[in-house]
């Protein structure tokens, strides 16, 4: 269906073409609606809504970024050969699954660009501030404080529309477990910095 503003969402040029991404794919659950609906001449629109019957009957796999909540469906790793971050789908979700396949959300160049434009800046800023830290010689607890404002700083980039990769942030900023998986393994070099980031993590979660 082509004839309505539900049906035409935004996508890069490589999400949206043949040749790396999606193209005319578009897979469903159930039988696709391929006929347009006509009543005595006339476009009957309401059944051209996505979120409407007929359309919604189909069930498809790809997801929809206003209908849908893409958190539900999908959620970010380290590459398993270190080769930035991959996306993947929440417990074998066949809508995550499929999304990310059809649009080839994993390909090198995003997977890097995840790492260069939302990891290293994170992981270098929290960085520079405990050295600044260390050579202002402060306390432990003054040093939480500081992390505290700088991870408030980072959570207002989940806000942010014209950033790139705001799910990203969204899912590190979300719940320990997320930061601890995406962020604390580029300190593996540094437990130092690796325990105290930890921990104001942990109490900046509880504020």
């Amino acid at each position: 269906m082509y004839y309505e503003w539900t049906n035409l969402l935004p996508a890069c040029h490589d999400c949206n073409t043949f040749a790396r991404g999606k193209g005319n794919q578009f897979t469903a659950e159930n039988k696709k609606e391929t006929l347009v609906p006509f009543q005595d001449g006339k476009l009957i629109k309401q059944a051209c809504i996505v979120n409407k019957i007929p359309l919604k009957n189909e069930k498809p796999y790809l997801l929809h970024p206003e209908y849908d909540e893409p958190k539900k469906h999908l959620k970010f790793k380290i590459n398993d050969d270190k080769q930035g971050i991959d996306i993947i789908e929440l417990d074998n979700d066949k809508r995550g699954k499929e999304t990310i396949r059809i649009c080839n959300l994993n390909r090198e160049p995003l997977r890097w660009n995840r790492q260069d434009y939302v990891i290293k800046p994170i992981v270098e800023g929290l960085r520079d501030t405990l050295s600044d830290c260390k050579d202002l010689q402060l306390k432990h607890e003054q040093v939480i404080k500081i992390l505290i404002k700088k991870f408030i700083l980072i959570e207002r980039d989940v806000l942010n529309i014209n950033l790139q990769f705001t799910m990203l942030y969204s899912f590190i900023m979300d719940i320990y477990e997320n930061f601890a998986r995406i962020i604390l393994p580029y300190y593996e070099d540094d437990n130092e910095k690796k325990g105290i980031i930890a921990e104001a993590f942990k109490i900046y979660k509880t504020i």
